[in-house]
């Protein structure tokens, strides 16, 4: 089994992201148990979930290489979790969070995005880090626009 890497500041930006989402629909974000396949459902002031989100927090030095290659995500976990997931009738999103914003990504049925090696290739941390690859064209996904 795979080591778990993620820490307490990992968890505590994919809540900011999550609730800055939410508070923008009237909704609430209920953190899902650990080491489930996704991270936050998205509920109705009533209980309804509406929504089951991914959320990935990234380092700001890498919007502008997001922005012209497209934003990198596991094949793995794009083509066998998200989009499965999405057939199940409850709409699943793909929330964004770096350089301060939170970009939101509706995950649909669409055509198959092409697979490549990738993934971290400096600092390689286990053999689970260089693995099959998709790039998801920035231009998908939509920046929250908050009110304040």
């Amino acid at each position: 089994m795979r080591e778990i890497y993620e820490r307490q500041h990992n968890l505590d930006a994919e809540h900011d992201v999550a609730t800055r989402w939410a508070v923008c629909y009237g909704l609430e974000a209920v953190k899902r148990e650990a080491l489930d396949h996704f991270d936050y459902d998205m509920l109705t002031p009533w209980g309804a979930r509406i929504a089951t989100v991914e959320i990935k927090c990234r380092n700001a030095s890498y919007l502008s290489m997001i922005e012209r290659g497209g934003y990198m995500i596991s094949a793995n976990r794009y083509n066998n979790q998200l989009i499965p997931e999405q057939k199940k009738g409850v709409p699943v999103l793909l929330l964004v969070g770096i350089a301060g914003a939170v970009y939101i990504l509706p995950i649909r049925r669409a055509a198959p995005l092409v697979s490549v090696v990738g993934g971290r290739t400096v600092q390689t941390r286990d053999k689970y880090d260089v693995e099959q690859v998709v790039y998801i064209p920035w231009e998908w996904f939509t920046k929250l626009v908050e009110r304040g």
